[in-house]
C-alpha cells in the first residue's frame, strides 16, 4: 500500500512541476515539500486529484502506523485509485492545468 502511495507522490510531484506557471500566477512560487502542504495546494486547485492522493495517503498511513493487513481486493482497489489519479492528471493537463477538479 505504501508503494502505491509513493507512486502517487511521484505522479503528483511531476504534475505540480508542470503546473509551475499556473501556480506562480496564483502566488505559489515553490513546490510543497510536505504531504500536508501538497494536499492543501491540491485541494485548493485540483480537488479530485487531492481526493485520490488523500485516499492513498490514508491507506499508506494505516499500513505503516496501524499495521493494517490489506486483502488482495484492497490492493486492487488501491491500484485503481492510482489509475484514477493518473487519468485525472492527464485530463487536467490536457485542459492546460487550469481545470478545477470537483
Amino acid at each position: 500500500m505504501t508503494v502505491l502511495f509513493y507512486a502517487a507522490v511521484h505522479l503528483v510531484l511531476a504534475f505540480l512541476s508542470r503546473q509551475r506557471p499556473y501556480l506562480a500566477r496564483h502566488g505559489v512560487n515553490t513546490l510543497p515539500r510536505q504531504h500536508w502542504q501538497r494536499v492543501k495546494l491540491l485541494d485548493r486547485h485540483w480537488k479530485r486529484i487531492a481526493q485520490f492522493y488523500r485516499t492513498l495517503e490514508d491507506k499508506s498511513r494505516e499500513a505503516r502506523y496501524d499495521c493494517v493487513t490489506f486483502t488482495s481486493a484492497d490492493l486492487i482497489a488501491a491500484e485503481q485509485v492510482v489509475q484514477d489519479l493518473r487519468d485525472e492528471i492527464k485530463r487536467t493537463s490536457h485542459a492546460g492545468g487550469v481545470k478545477r477538479s470537483v
